[in-house]
């Protein structure tokens, strides 16, 4: 395959120095060659900064930017994927491991898919006191949109947007999802008509840290109700279900099973028949959560 379509890695970094410089080599090492590496120093109080320079010294293909103050996780993404210039943007974090052929077999996709708009692949976990897991997500457009009513249906930091595909007013993470803005993101493109994929193939080795975004995230219950309670009411509202508030929030509280004594199954039962009604084949992950459900309520007794 020829290295003639340049792919921009936007990777952001807050006080990332102990893992930045492993991140960023994985992407310099890669089989696919035309690229740029935009690494974002979002207001970094360690010697992130320092490492990055001497990167961008050492490869040009390294784009050092650097926040005057710290703007966030969300804003520093926004900001990444503005300033790219490659057709295609290729999600990374500070902390993970690309393996040596993700850009290449993500590009090769893509060529060969060019209606495709995002393109994710598998991962496999590690970390300290951390098991090595292998996790795989739904590969087909129609099976990815299902995944969506219940939670994301990509690893973000794998993603390839195709900006041949993507409106560029679309390609933006919103700060009201903040800590799921990748969800947010996902079900926006899904109500816009965008279509997705992943590839089957472990593309990054994805690090599992006690202060990541997914699990500070985890530990606040009340925020993640509230968040996802947002993004499903942006989704039905596009496809004009008629659903209460009441209705929405039970929908939002059954994705976690730790609200599980806040549900009224009957109720929940009625809401998932009318969200059963979507244009998505989502009936059959329903049909498995709400079993997943009764048999966690019947254990509480």
């Amino acid at each position: 395959m020829k290295n003639d379509v340049l792919v921009s890695v936007i990777i952001p970094c807050y006080n990332g120095e102990q893992y930045i410089e492993a991140a960023v080599q994985s992407i310099l090492q890669q089989s696919y060659h035309h690229l740029e590496v935009l690494v974002v120093n979002d207001g970094s109080t360690d010697k992130s900064a320092e490492i990055l320079l001497q990167l961008a010294q050492e490869d040009l293909r390294v784009r050092y930017i650097e926040n005057e103050q710290n703007l966030g996780l969300i804003a520093t993404l926004n900001k990444a994927i503005q300033l790219a210039q490659g057709k295609y943007i290729a999600r990374m974090d500070a902390d993970d491991i690309a393996l040596p052929d993700r850009i290449e077999k993500q590009v090769t996709f893509l060529e060969q898919h060019p209606q495709v708009a995002v393109v994710g692949g598998a991962i496999e976990t590690f970390g300290e006191n951390v098991e090595k897991q292998t996790l795989v997500l739904p590969q087909e457009d129609m099976a990815i949109k299902a995944h969506l009513f219940l939670a994301s249906a990509f690893h973000h930091p794998t993603v390839m947007f195709n900006l041949n595909v993507l409106n560029p007013e679309d390609l933006v993470y919103q700060q009201q999802y903040y800590r799921a803005e990748d969800y947010g993101l996902w079900v926006h493109l899904l109500c816009k008509g965008y279509k997705f994929a992943n590839l089957a193939d472990v593309v990054l080795r994805y690090r599992i840290l006690p202060n990541s975004e997914t699990r500070l995230l985890a530990k606040n219950l009340a925020l993640k109700n509230e968040v996802l309670r947002k993004i499903h009411h942006y989704l039905f509202t596009h496809l004009n279900l008629k659903l209460t508030d009441e209705e929405i929030t039970q929908y939002s509280l059954s994705i976690n099973r730790a609200n599980i004594s806040a549900l009224k199954l009957g109720k929940l039962c009625k809401i998932y028949r009318q969200v059963g009604r979507v244009p998505y084949p989502v009936k059959g992950i329903l049909f498995m959560r709400w079993l997943k459900l009764v048999g966690l309520k019947w254990l509480k007794k």
